[in-house]
């Protein structure tokens, strides 16, 4: 059976049926369709790029891929029970896929190499009592989908159910990752323990102090506005999802 071909008019174009008319697409079909016929282009160059483009690659990052092997490449998603890739592991399969990684990709990776080549090995980290912590964050998870408490430079935050550190506590100092606690265990720096440990001995005064002294709350991280909750140094709806009344 013969094409069948509509005009074409200004707001849309019409696709050749071998059964009649077809619906005129609009504009943004059209450009939506030209963007995926270019990244399916520029995804099949990449692929028969990818030999000369691995060559490249690591002679610029010699080691970079290998140490990325090193890593754990999966995880058990406990909300679907099945395996998916790590970070590390998706950059892997990138590399074997295109053989190349892209700048922020490649900073990215050599962050997190380096930070797995001088973690402690779970059989050398310091075992750390943080009960309290833990039940007030298991108490803020209730209520907030990802709780953040704040004590001089340091923020910590809990690490996703569905990762691979699901149940672990990250650490940051001044915005920048400084380790984690995780099973009972602290990977990270020493001089941060003492710290862990006051927030843990205490949680409700050292989110009052941290409060008066900054004038925002250690919970939520608003400005404490009203004066109720600037003498005490937290508010009431903050002290009361994070069981700190």
């Amino acid at each position: 059976m013969n094409k069948i071909l509509r005009k074409e008019d200004i707001m849309g174009i019409f696709i050749p049926t071998y059964s009649g008319y077809s619906r005129p697409w609009t504009r943004e079909q059209i450009i939506a369709r030209g963007i995926q016929k270019k990244k399916f282009a520029a995804d099949r160059r990449a692929i028969q790029m990818a030999p000369q483009n691995k060559v490249l690659f690591n002679k610029e990052y010699p080691d970079l891929i290998e140490d990325l092997r090193a890593m754990p490449s999966k995880f058990l998603d406990a909300k679907t029970g099945q395996y998916e890739l790590t970070f590390a592991g998706s950059l892997v399969k990138q590399f074997d896929d295109k053989g190349t990684l892209s700048e922020k990709q490649i900073g990215a990776a050599i962050q997190a190499a380096m930070r797995h080549k001088n973690k402690p090995q779970k059989a050398d980290a310091p075992t750390i009592d943080l009960g309290n912590v833990l039940a007030m964050f298991s108490k803020a998870h209730e209520a907030i989908k990802t709780p953040k408490f704040r004590f001089d430079d340091l923020v910590i935050s809990r690490a996703p159910d569905h990762g691979v550190n699901a149940g672990a506590l990250y650490v940051k100092v001044n915005g920048d990752y400084a380790g984690k606690v995780k099973e009972g265990k602290w990977f990270g720096s020493q001089d941060i323990l003492p710290k862990l440990q006051q927030i843990s001995k205490d949680p409700l005064s050292s989110a009052v102090a941290y409060g008066r002294r900054t004038g925002t709350c250690a919970c939520c991280g608003k400005e404490l506005t009203v004066h109720e909750s600037i003498e005490r140094g937290i508010g009431p709806i903050c002290a009361e999802k994070w069981g700190l009344l």
